[in-house]
């Protein structure tokens, strides 16, 4: 029979006492012996959230990927055709927006739905579909103006100045937009053209103030 080392130094009680490090850890152990139970549920439970993460992580990036790669193919194929607003292209559009529509392809399917719609000549359809992109990237700061300043274009060649010229103020209204100078020349523009020359002065004397470079200053309005 194997003897007990005698010389193995124990650790005495009064040790522990004294050093707070070695207390914390004595109630650490204590604690996790008493509920150990209860900390493998903990752990079971986080590992399944976890692997419940990762794997709607997973779905969204192959979502995404997907919605992405049928857009491409869409505006690749309009590119190469000669009628790339056709009926199949817009069709292929609409069922990317509905199947993928939490993902960027899906949510920018909504303006290239518009787009063709508008150049194919259904301004009225193009419309509608300016509205319904409105209504799901309105609050959205960069696609929600550029569909509001698409919209503008549509209301344009629909002979609605008044609902183009509130479009166009909407997004000359949004400080640093890359379109604000364009949007401030057809507010003036409109303005003028509606008989509101004072407003159309202002708007334009705007545009000159933020924009002194413009290539629309030598333009004739009034």
């Amino acid at each position: 029979m194997e003897e007990k080392n005698s010389n193995v130094p124990k650790i005495p009680i009064d040790m522990i006492q004294d050093d707070p490090m070695a207390r914390f850890f004595t109630r650490v152990w204590d604690f996790c012996y008493v509920h150990k139970r209860l900390l493998v549920t903990a752990g079971l439970a986080l590992v399944l959230t976890l692997s419940a993460g990762l794997g709607y992580w997973g779905w969204k990036v192959s979502a995404e990927r997907d919605a992405s790669a049928r857009l491409g193919i869409v505006l690749q194929t309009a590119e190469l055709t000669e009628n790339g607003s056709s009926p199949a292209l817009i069709q292929e559009i609409r069922n990317i927006r509905e199947s993928r529509p939490s993902t960027l392809a899906g949510r920018i399917a909504h303006i290239y739905e518009g787009r063709m719609l508008f150049d194919g000549g259904d301004a009225a359809a193009a419309l509608d579909a300016y509205n319904l992109a409105f209504s799901v990237l309105g609050k959205d700061r960069i696609l929600g103006r550029l569909v509001v300043w698409e919209r503008a274009h549509v209301h344009l060649h629909l002979g609605d100045k008044v609902s183009a010229l509130a479009d166009f103020k909407s997004v000359s209204s949004e400080k640093d937009f890359f379109l604000q100078e364009s949007a401030l020349f057809h507010v003036a523009r409109l303005e003028a053209e509606l008989g509101a020359m004072d407003k159309s002065r202002a708007a334009f004397e705007r545009m000159l103030d933020q924009y002194p470079d413009s290539p629309y200053r030598e333009t004739r309005l009034f």
